[in-house]
């Protein structure tokens, strides 16, 4: 399985690999994980125990901002990142969760990979810019928020 998340939307990539180190499940998972700063990154520590003491879990940090000590990969995530540090993805699952803009920007980058949609899972994160266009939406309630004053 190969994870990308950016922000908060490390959480579940993190159950995930709890459940395998825990339960010691047979199966892995790479975590390229993107946050605006070196600071931002949520689990840190415990991220980098896991990824150092079970082979079956690689984390691959990816910073928008980096601070000029930063030794590693920095920008968005692109079509290039995810090859460089995943490789080929062929039959591989790929899980994305972060904020809403960040999911067509991920597929966008796996089709330019020949990933199959088929084989990308997006974690709910979030609302949905646009409710109204979701199925089941009742079609008469307006979508734009009530403000006071």
């Amino acid at each position: 399985v190969v994870f990308i998340a950016g922000g908060s939307g490390v959480a579940p990539a993190m159950s995930m690999i709890r459940d395998i180190v825990d339960h010691d499940l047979p199966r892995r998972l790479h975590l390229i994980y993107g946050s605006r700063r070196q600071y931002d990154v949520i689990f840190a520590h415990q991220l980098e125990v896991i990824a150092a003491g079970d082979p079956r879990v690689r984390v691959d940090h990816v910073i928008l901002y980096p601070e000029p000590d930063w030794r590693g990969r920095s920008g968005l995530i692109t079509a290039e990142t995810i090859s460089t540090v995943a490789g080929a993805l062929e039959r591989r699952m790929v899980y994305v969760c972060g904020p809403q803009a960040m999911y067509p920007y991920v597929l966008e980058q796996l089709a330019e990979l020949g990933h199959p949609r088929r084989r990308v899972r997006f974690e709910a994160h979030g609302t949905p810019s646009r409710p109204e266009t979701q199925p089941g939406w009742p079609t008469e309630l307006d979508p734009v928020p009530l403000h006071d004053g």
